[in-house]
């Protein structure tokens, strides 16, 4: 193949690829959107408890250490609030179960656990696209030695040394649509507090990692069509097309064109054919005397003074040609190539 057609063809290729990641880019075109929010959490209590005389106020507050048997009640307050950078609709549910947890020695791997609804779902409608926040507030009540007496009496009927603790879990659970996007937001949020029942004194832990005044909700969005992109994707796949055109035609023309090597091996064969003999294979039984002539009608001479056949073999297709005479001792030899073929090679 000649270089020009190799480099036509490169061309061609490296345009079309262009076209391709033009137009893909032009179509396909997405940007990330991102929906920026502000929440924060809180939760507070206040242990209720029995009659007693040890303590002069019945009511304890938060971050204390509580004897659980002068224990009667925990009552817990919780908030939970988000601020949007957009306007929302859509809407949000809160509930609060509670979960008696038994294990042996390790605390995260439960024996069983019991679960409880204290707060049956609460569901509230956002108003369309008028508002930019959620606040919610709500308390529950803990009836701490109603699940201290569970554990307790599990661990006297089956006599079982495990220990347990009750943990208070707050779900809420939002569904929104932001105003300008077409992509629905699920989330999940939990706050949960721990409240150890089988010691004599314990202390609530709060587990809240809703406190983020730098969060944001992200996903993918298709714009709109890239129309430069397109045009020049457009330009790409024009020049890949004509030059393909032209790759084409040069390819007819070629493979119709007949060579000038063609052209003077048919004359031969065509004029000499009844003194030329189409062998497969030279066959050389002994060493000869090599003498190689300039063109054919040396070789023709040597024919009319030997008397001896011409052999002919087309070694390489449209490129070389060998012509034979052989006597007893000399073998002579007219080699035709074809120089054009040659040359493009170079």
């Amino acid at each position: 193949m000649k270089k020009h057609s190799l480099f036509l063809i490169i061309i061609m290729v490296v345009s079309f690829t262009f076209a391709y990641l033009f137009f893909y880019s032009g179509i396909k075109t997405k940007v990330k959107i991102f929906a920026n929010y502000q929440e924060n959490s809180d939760v507070s209590y206040n242990v209720i408890l029995n009659d007693n005389n040890i303590y002069d106020n019945n009511v304890i507050g938060e971050d204390e250490k509580y004897i659980s048997k002068l224990v009667d009640k925990i009552l817990i307050d919780f908030n939970y609030d988000v601020l949007y950078d957009k306007y929302i609709s859509g809407y949000y549910s809160y509930s609060v179960d509670s979960y008696v947890v038994a294990y042996e020695d390790d605390i995260n791997d439960s024996l069983w656990i019991k679960e409880n609804k204290l707060l049956d779902n609460k569901v509230t409608v956002l108003n369309q696209n008028k508002l930019n926040e959620i606040d919610i507030k709500d308390s529950v009540e803990i009836d701490y030695q109603y699940y201290k007496n569970f554990i307790d009496s599990f661990i006297d009927e089956y006599k079982i040394n495990i220990s347990g603790y009750l943990m208070v879990k707050v779900n809420v659970n939002l569904t929104l649509d932001f105003v300008g996007f077409s992509e629905q937001i699920d989330d999940v949020k939990e706050i949960k507090i721990i409240i150890p029942l089988s010691y004599d004194t314990f202390k609530i832990n709060v587990i809240d990692n809703n406190k983020d005044i730098d969060n944001y909700y992200e996903w993918s969005q298709k714009s709109s069509v890239n129309y430069l992109l397109l045009v020049f994707g457009a330009l790409f796949l024009s020049i890949g097309l004509s030059l393909l055109v032209v790759i084409i035609k040069e390819m007819v023309i070629i493979s119709k064109r007949e060579t000038k090597f063609s052209k003077n091996l048919r004359k031969i064969l065509e004029d000499y054919g009844d003194i030329i003999i189409n062998v497969d294979k030279f066959y050389h039984k002994k060493k000869y005397n090599l003498i190689y002539v300039d063109n054919f009608d040396e070789l023709l001479d040597v024919y009319r003074k030997e008397e001896k056949p011409i052999s002919f073999k087309e070694i390489k297709k449209n490129r070389e040609a060998i012509f034979l005479i052989i006597d007893d001792d000399n073998a002579w030899v007219y080699r035709m190539i074809n120089k054009d073929e040659l040359q493009d090679e170079k």
